[in-house]
C-alpha cells in the first residue's frame, strides 16, 4: 500500500552540525486512513521565535493546555504524542502491510526525519523500505511543469499529505 506523508521540521546548525527535529508528520494511505500528530518534544522555544514557523506551519498546532506553573498538558486526543511513540503509532498505523511504500514530495529532508523516528535508518522496521519514492522526481518523468490541484492550508503536514496523494493520482493517469 502507498502512504503519502509530509512533515514539519525545524532545521539548524548546532556545535557544526545539521540537526532536523520533527514539529508534525501527516500521513495518508492509499485507503484514505489518516495519521496526524505533533511531536510535544519538539524545541518549542526555538520554534516559536523562528518567523517563517511562526507564519507558515504554528497557525495548525493543535491546543495546549498550560496548567500549574506553567505545566504544559498535552492531550494525545487533540493531536500530541511524545517523540519516543512515533514510531510505535506509525508502526500501528501501517499495521500488518509488508510492503509499505511512502511517498513524499520534495521529501529528501521529510524522509530523514521520518527515518529519524525510528532511531537510525538501519533501525527501521525490516519490512520498511530505505528510501521514499518522490512525487516531485514522477512530476519531472513525466515532463510536468505544474500539477493543477490546488492546495488548502499548505505547511500543515496532514494537508499537504492529502495533497501529495491528490498530486500522485494525478500523474497515475498520465
Amino acid at each position: 500500500m502507498k502512504y503519502f506523508f509530509d512533515t514539519e521540521f525545524i532545521e539548524r546548525i548546532k556545535k557544526g552540525a545539521i540537526v532536523i527535529d520533527l514539529i508534525s508528520i501527516g500521513i495518508v494511505s492509499e485507503d484514505d486512513r489518516k495519521f496526524y500528530y505533533w511531536n510535544k518534544d519538539a524545541p518549542w522555544d526555538e520554534i516559536e521565535k523562528h518567523d517563517w514557523l511562526k507564519k507558515n506551519v504554528l497557525p495548525y498546532k493543535p491546543p495546549v493546555i498550560k496548567s500549574g506553573k506553567d505545566k504544559m498538558l498535552y492531550s494525545l486526543k487533540d493531536g500530541w504524542l511524545d517523540r519516543k511513540d512515533f514510531a510505535s503509532k506509525i508502526l500501528e498505523f501501517v499495521g500488518d502491510d509488508k510492503k509499505p511504500e511512502f511517498w513524499a514530495y520534495y521529501g529528501a529532508y521529510d524522509w530523514v526525519v521520518f527515518c529519524s523516528l525510528f532511531g537510525a535508518m538501519i533501525d527501521l522496521p525490516e519490512h520498511f523500505p530505505m528510501f521514499c519514492m518522490d512525487i516531485m522526481q514522477l512530476k519531472k518523468y513525466f515532463s510536468v511543469d505544474k500539477i493543477p490541484i490546488k492546495q488548502k492550508n499548505e505547511h500543515s503536514a496532514l494537508a499537504d499529505a492529502e495533497w501529495n496523494k491528490k498530486a500522485y493520482e494525478w500523474l497515475e493517469i498520465l
